[in-house]
């Protein structure tokens, strides 16, 4: 399962709260949200919306502030790699996310590690993250 479609899978729970543990099916779901006004529905999906970007902001800091623990001082191209080939071992259950991460942009990660950008910094070149400030 790649990170994205990890990424999904909980932004359908997110987006239905509750619904998997009500008993209610989808349709009744949708009888239950006609009082709802439209500028009510607009804020239930931004929240949704932010719960989803916030976990996959959170958990590549997470991945990438283990993947730097583990590259030390000795911050090369190789050490960055061989500790990319561990990191997702370690990771609990962020395994399979870290796992896509790391397969779709190692090469973007490397560059900024050595670099000397932080986990947070590396989350938003890759667009896991919004940029401090943004709204």
């Amino acid at each position: 399962m790649t990170l994205w479609a990890f990424v999904i899978l909980v932004s359908a729970f997110l987006a239905t709260p509750g619904l998997a543990f009500s008993g209610l099916d989808p349709e009744s779901a949708d009888l239950a949200l006609d009082g709802l006004s439209e500028a009510e529905l607009l804020q239930d999906s931004l929240l949704a919306e932010r719960w989803t970007n916030g976990f996959r902001c959170v958990s590549c800091k997470k991945v990438l502030q283990k993947l730097e623990d583990l590259v030390g001082k000795d911050v090369s191209k190789e050490s960055i790699t061989e500790a990319a080939t561990h990191v997702c071992s370690k990771m609990g259950l962020l395994k399979v996310p870290c796992r896509g991460l790391m397969k779709a942009f190692l090469k973007v990660i490397t560059q900024d590690i050595m670099e000397g950008k932080s986990a947070p910094e590396v989350c938003v070149d890759i667009k896991m993250c919004k940029p401090a400030g943004y709204i």
